[in-house]
């Protein structure tokens, strides 16, 4: 079966990655990660690609490129067939060195595109390489730190990034990994999310609630961490708020904790129940809750999006502007 064509187009943005077969090592030596570099700048003379930022670990690398004319494929193929051949015939030996074909995720979003920048940056550090004094020898993050200049790196957006950024300090990395299998609506609209004011955030928020019943596949947007330490920050102002919802109230913050949980974190109604420290059956009906509320209570509507902002803030707060 013929593989699918990739979905390669002029100007293209891509996170681009491959590791070793069977988690062997794909560089051994630094000539070796010389060699590699040397075969990027190639394909960058020849105009098949913009390479923005990269690094190279033992096993595996991470490259942040843009597609000038759409020869993303015919580039990365004959990268990494130029670098196997070579590489096989330094070591004597045969067989595939890659294991398939360079995976590659489109980056429609802006947010996406900054986040991946700094993801590839922190990639040595969330690896647990060790890192000389002068900085990883490997990534271009010590290009951007020194201002010095490799021809055939392309500075262009990475230039216009906080220092922060180009020094790998992003939103967590599990939410970027969790990008790399999103659809690409989900990722669109992060970008819309991050440049909204609060009434924005809860208008958005009342609509999901009258799309959904609990039970739809939920979106990974804030890490729950961050949706705890912003609860706590909140709910100190007034620990005892309470929704009205018929003829009972409900305490706001449990709601709340919940229901964002659910539908901003993406967790499961058993680990909600297992953070919430209550039944499965009991974090379902708080959900259930809390998107009625959204419907029907404009001032807990208000302060759900004045708490998803915060969550949003603190996670992405680095990558606006």
């Amino acid at each position: 079966m013929p593989r699918r064509k990739r979905e390669d187009y002029p100007g293209a943005w891509w996170h681009i990655g491959n590791k070793g077969v069977a988690g062997r090592s794909l560089f051994t030596c630094d000539r070796e990660r010389l060699r590699f570099l040397v075969l990027l700048a190639c394909a960058v003379r020849r105009g098949w690609i913009e390479v923005h930022a990269y690094c190279l670990m033992d096993n595996h690398f991470h490259l942040l490129i843009r597609s000038p004319n759409g020869d993303l494929s015919a580039a990365m193929q004959w990268i990494e067939d130029s670098y196997a051949r070579w590489f096989n015939l330094r070591h004597e030996r045969h067989g595939p060195l890659f294991t398939g074909r360079f995976w590659g995720r489109l980056i429609y979003s802006l947010t996406y595109r900054r986040a991946v920048f700094a993801y590839i940056h922190a990639n040595p550090e969330r690896a647990g390489a060790e890192i000389p004094l002068g900085g990883y020898l490997w990534s271009s993050k010590r290009d951007y730190a020194s201002g010095r200049s490799c021809p055939w790196l392309t500075r262009s957006f990475g230039d216009r990034l906080s220092p922060a950024l180009q020094d790998g300090v992003a939103i967590p990395a599990e939410l970027v990994e969790n990008w790399m299998k999103a659809p690409a609506r989900d990722v669109r609209e992060l970008d819309d999310l991050l440049t909204q004011r609060w009434d924005k955030l809860q208008a958005w928020l009342r609509r999901s609630a009258r799309l959904a019943d609990g039970s739809d596949r939920p979106r990974f947007l804030v890490c729950p961490e961050t949706l705890r330490e912003v609860l706590r920050a909140h709910a100190g102002q007034a620990p005892t708020a309470q929704v009205r919802l018929g003829r009972r109230r409900h305490g706001q913050w449990r709601l709340l904790w919940a229901g964002l949980l659910r539908t901003s974190c993406a967790l499961t109604y058993r680990l909600i129940a297992d953070r919430a420290d209550v039944s499965t059956g009991t974090a379902h009906q708080r959900v259930h809750l809390h998107l009625r509320a959204l419907r029907e209570d404009r001032d807990y509507a208000a302060v759900a999006g004045r708490v998803f902002e915060d969550c949003l803030g603190r996670d992405y707060g680095l990558l606006m502007g």
